[in-house]
């Protein structure tokens, strides 16, 4: 089916209210995940830099280079700049931040509509698979983790203008394809792992047009050469990126294939644990080979990279949400489930979907990083335990959490992460007990605001959130609505 003005209008309807619906639980800040704030004061420094020249400005400071280079600082920018417009300057980037992750997950699940949408010229179902991509799957955490959402938008947005027109033959598409496969590659050190997915998206999309594909091969390549030279200033006093990682490299391959086991597998972080209803997508695959063969191989292509390169490192998995480096996997996995699923079976993926859903709910109420400060807390924490130990499950731990918030017990509420001896306990055994209530504070601040005496910027913001959280309904109810009339 070919876009028209309508479909663009309810693209941009759906775009619209799942951006007010994930900011509805958004904890307005994102300085303190990962290494956002290590990124958002290098982002600061470029920006001083470029805006430098302009006349009355002050003289550009020294850049302040970080672990992945320039590209993710590029992305940031408008927020950053967007934040510097208001007097708290540091507090406005640290909100106007926490939305990237947002809008790009919005904007992956509005690409999947779109384009499930063409492959199956069912709107109602593309719309339910768009809206399952994100709430019955890692992407939400992730919109507010952050750390993985750029990647997986630029990698989903250049396969998407690849796929839709074969082959392109506009140039201002060439250029927005290029583009987005590198930042795709380049936005990570480990974008290199992409690169046989984007070299197969090049062939998908120029396939015959010799001249197209070195062009976007130069761009994708001082993409690459643009992203290793900014990341050296952050690797060389630490050794290089290769000092760092060696240890971490698994000492055999019976080491390496059950990290890849799990990666798919494990109840602490695997994909198909956290993100049940994929495992439909797998399901259909055979019958999407014969329909749609080269969807399933860039698919696998992503599925397989990204597995088969994290799974030589021991820390294959790490403190945050489920399988975080497959993340970019999802959206593909999603849209072979949507293009291939059976109508008639459509029913079956109710269950699936369902548990997916309280997983993902479970992932996005509470801090990610809670886990780990628990198991410091409890002298437990150690990289197995995090990835294997079902003792320190990130789903049983956060459901505990939201008991705990849910039911509002007296505290202090103690807890002993205990393991089961086996036939007996050595001498002096024993496991520490702590106090968890101290964890069971939901990120969102419409959400605290229930139970919570807000005040100041934090009462405002959560006032805000429930007003998006009512545009964000109503804006997704009007698009139903919409589509059931037309059809």
């Amino acid at each position: 089916m070919s876009r028209t003005p309508e479909k663009s209008f309810l693209a941009l309807l759906f775009f619209a209210g799942l951006s007010f619906l994930l900011f509805a639980f958004s904890p307005g800040s994102i300085r303190q995940v990962g290494y956002a704030g290590e990124e958002m004061d290098a982002g600061n420094s470029l920006l001083k830099t470029v805006l430098s020249i302009l006349p009355g400005r002050a003289p550009a400071t020294k850049i302040i280079w970080t672990r992945h280079g320039v590209f993710p600082l590029i992305v940031d920018a408008p927020f950053l700049a967007a934040g510097n417009l208001f007097k708290d300057a540091e507090n406005w980037q640290d909100r106007f931040l926490a939305c990237r992750p947002i809008l790009l997950t919005a904007g992956m699940a509005t690409i999947l509509f779109l384009w499930t949408w063409r492959l199956t010229a069912e709107a109602m179902w593309s719309l339910s698979v768009a809206i399952l991509s994100v709430f019955s799957t890692i992407l939400l955490p992730y919109a507010y983790i952050g750390l993985e959402d750029t990647q997986s938008f630029f990698l989903l947005l250049a396969a998407y203008i690849a796929f839709e027109d074969r082959p392109l033959e506009s140039w201002a598409r060439t250029i927005m394809f290029a583009g987005s496969a590198a930042f795709a590659v380049s936005l990570k050190s480990t974008g290199v792992f992409l690169i046989p997915a984007a070299g197969f998206l090049v062939f998908v999309a120029f396939r015959g047009s010799i001249r197209r594909i070195v062009v976007v091969s130069v761009v994708v390549a001082t993409a690459l050469g643009l992203s290793a030279i900014s990341r050296a200033p952050f690797w060389a006093p630490r050794g290089g990126n290769w000092a760092f990682m060696k240890p971490f490299i698994v000492p055999d391959p019976v080491y390496y294939l059950a990290n890849l086991f799990a990666f798919l597998f494990s109840a602490n972080k695997g994909l198909f644990f956290f993100c049940p209803i994929l495992l439909g997508a797998v399901i259909t695959l055979p019958r999407l080979w014969r329909l749609h063969r080269e969807l399933v191989i860039v698919a696998l292509l992503v599925v397989g990279a990204q597995a088969g390169a994290f799974s030589m490192l021991r820390n294959w998995g790490d403190e945050t949400w489920g399988p975080r480096y497959l993340h970019p996997a999802v959206s593909f996995l999603v849209l072979c489930l949507g293009a291939g699923w059976v109508r008639g079976l459509r029913p079956l993926i109710v269950l699936p979907a369902g548990v997916g859903c309280i997983f993902a709910m479970l992932g996005s109420f509470f801090y990610y990083g809670n886990l780990n400060f628990a198991m410091t807390e409890a002298g437990q924490d150690t990289l197995e335990n995090l990835q294997g130990d079902i003792v320190w499950n990130h789903i049983r731990f956060d459901g505990r959490l939201f008991w705990i918030w849910a039911t509002r017990p007296t505290p202090p509420v103690l807890h002993t992460p205990a393991h089961q001896w086996f036939y007996y306990a050595p001498p002096a055994a024993g496991w520490k007990t702590i106090e968890i209530s101290k964890y069971a504070v939901p990120q969102s601040l419409a959400i605290r605001s229930w139970s919570e005496r807000l005040s100041g910027d934090a009462l405002w913001l959560s006032r805000v959130e429930w007003v998006s959280l009512g545009l964000g309904v109503i804006l997704l109810a009007s698009l139903a609505g919409l589509i059931r009339g037309a059809t």
